[in-house]
């Protein structure tokens, strides 16, 4: 009798232990690996009729920043830069070496709007602080964006 007590013991302890590292694999595996931005732009951009088929991306869950990378594609780069109103920027222009940073390629040519602008509000209710379009040398275009401030 003692045995089977033990035994049905044991047996629950297990089944708590299981039913606990069940629990947080669930929450864990809720987590994405990066801080959301690449969905949220995704998402973004496709509420303006712009589908994007990334590569990669980047957006460390450290930082309210990070970028999508894509192929390079003209017509494609010309329709997101009309439907934002993206300015090219200037080299000289603090922003072009700060977005030029973010990325491991070297800059062609950046586009960019700042400021929180009207149209990088989020349906979620989020924001953009800014989005900027880089071409590189490397055959790719990266899509950078930060989440504004509260």
């Amino acid at each position: 009798m003692r045995h089977l007590q033990r035994s049905l013991t044991v047996l629950q302890k297990t089944t708590q232990r299981l039913i606990t590292a069940a629990g947080i694999a669930l929450l864990l595996g809720g987590c994405g690996r990066d801080n959301g931005l690449p969905k949220d732009l995704t998402d973004h951009l496709a509420a303006y009729g712009i589908k994007l088929h990334p590569l990669g991306s980047h957006a460390p869950l450290s930082s309210r920043a990070g970028y999508i990378v894509l192929d390079q594609n003209p017509d494609f780069e010309t329709r997101i830069i009309a439907a934002f109103g993206l300015k090219e920027i200037d080299p000289q222009d603090p922003l072009y070496g700060f977005v030029s940073r973010q990325v491991s390629a070297k800059p062609v040519a950046v586009w960019g709007i700042t400021g929180r602008p009207e149209n990088l509000k989020l349906a979620n209710g989020g924001q953009f602080e800014y989005l900027c379009l880089l071409t590189a040398a490397d055959g790719h275009t990266y899509l950078c964006a930060e989440y504004a401030y509260g």
